[in-house]
């Protein structure tokens, strides 16, 4: 259906970007990259990524984490959500490691949604940048410099 939606969009609105979004530790989990194909009309792909499903630290996270990517499409990609838990200082080092992976890959955007903790599972209700009442963080400094 993404190929018939996507001519769709493109005969009333030529200059939108269409895409579709995968989750990245899934796809790698369960080398799923073949999905890909199925989408080869989308202007580019977009990803989640939460590598704290893999891996207990970020300094776990392998060299080639993201540029993987690179490998499996020639397309553009961005990241729609990206975060790692505020545990043991351990959210500035994710940010640290994902701004130097992905500074070659030259994403069209990455966005972190979390701003605040959430009031939800125990993987997420720790990945706000800023706790509640908190104007700024060491956190939300790093992400500016993305």
């Amino acid at each position: 259906m993404f190929n018939e939606v996507y001519d769709e969009i493109k005969t009333v609105s030529p200059n939108t970007q269409v895409f579709t979004i995968f989750q990245l530790e899934f796809m790698k989990k369960e080398n799923t990259w073949n999905e890909l194909d199925k989408f080869s009309k989308a202007d580019f792909f977009a990803f989640t990524t939460y590598p704290i499903i893999l891996y207990q630290t970020p300094t776990e996270i392998p060299e080639n984490y993201y540029s993987e990517i690179t490998q499996k499409t020639s397309k553009k990609i961005a990241f729609t959500e990206v975060g790692w838990p505020r545990k043991e200082n351990q959210q500035v080092e994710f940010i640290k490691i994902f701004n130097t992976q992905t500074k070659s890959l030259n994403p069209k955007f990455s966005i972190w949604p979390f701003l605040y903790d959430q009031n939800t599972q125990a993987l997420f209700n720790t990945m706000g940048l800023l706790q509640n009442g908190q104007e700024t963080s060491a956190e939300l400094e790093e992400w500016k410099k993305l």
